[in-house]
């Protein structure tokens, strides 16, 4: 085939192929239907304008009103803080195991840019937790939380970004 665009159906679905595909004619034209197909699973899912300040921001915000959230309905309803804790740090987990799947998954991006929206994103975002953590619970040790929580979202980021792509396949989209 030579530089020619074509409408090709492959597993149910039309494709427009633009590419040039140079190959040997040796008579056969299912070998050239078989690389056509190798090209197009070849070629990258194209990313619809991705902003990974707005991605950053908007987890950054999913994070504080849903701890805030917490924290509040913990208070309320008399939660120990220890239980209140352990309550918003599983919702961090499953807001940044939620980010991965869209991010790698639906959306087909980098994975460079998942990891850095993932670690700006829960870094900030714990920053902000902790300075809400003083002035809702003014006791000496909510002060600590400000070194604190960077270090261990840092540290859980870390670990789970591991863990998600040492199991993710390269080609899983």
């Amino acid at each position: 085939m030579q530089g020619k665009i074509e409408q090709v159906e492959i597993d149910g679905k039309v494709v427009s192929i633009h590419e040039e595909v140079w190959v040997a004619d040796f008579g056969l034209p299912e070998i050239e239907h078989e690389i056509k197909e190798e090209v197009i699973k070849l070629r990258p899912k194209n990313v619809r304008n991705f902003s990974w300040v707005f991605s950053s921001l908007l987890i950054v915000l999913l994070m504080v009103v849903g701890e805030y959230l917490l924290w509040s309905l913990g208070l309320k309803n008399f939660w120990s803080i220890l239980t209140i804790t352990i309550v918003t740090w599983i919702y961090r987990l499953l807001v940044l195991l939620l980010w991965l799947y869209l991010g790698y998954y639906q959306w087909g991006l980098n994975r460079e840019k998942i990891v850095a929206v993932a670690f700006s994103s829960v870094i900030v975002a714990s920053i902000l937790v902790a300075i809400m953590k003083v002035v809702m619970m003014p006791e000496p040790w909510a002060w600590l939380n400000i070194l604190v929580e960077p270090i261990w979202a840092l540290i859980m980021v870390a670990i789970i970004n591991i863990i998600f792509f040492k199991f993710t396949p390269l080609n899983a989209r």
